[in-house]
């Protein structure tokens, strides 16, 4: 398995946490799948800003932005952290 961090100790924190956010994704997959509830897929309801900004999780265009968002954070993170092949 390839390294986070050259850290053996950062590295494994870095995967416990992957691997829970991974497990945490999927439990919520399933969720919304039973209750037939997309809105549980929410992002900004799985990072909790929910609990700060009250209607921020809830209704259609709040998920449709909460996509956009997730998708924004994925590209920034592609560009900023990815190896650059040469």
């Amino acid at each position: 398995m390839n390294l986070i961090s050259k850290n053996k100790y950062l590295d494994t924190l870095f995967k416990t946490i992957l691997f829970s956010a991974f497990f945490h994704i999927f439990l919520l997959i399933i969720f919304a799948i039973k209750t037939k509830n997309i809105e549980v897929l929410n992002i900004f309801n799985i990072i909790g800003l929910g609990l700060y900004f009250g209607d921020l999780n809830k209704g259609g265009n709040n998920l449709i932005l909460s996509f956009i968002f997730i998708l924004i954070t994925y590209f920034l993170i592609f560009n900023f952290f990815s190896k650059k092949n040469k």
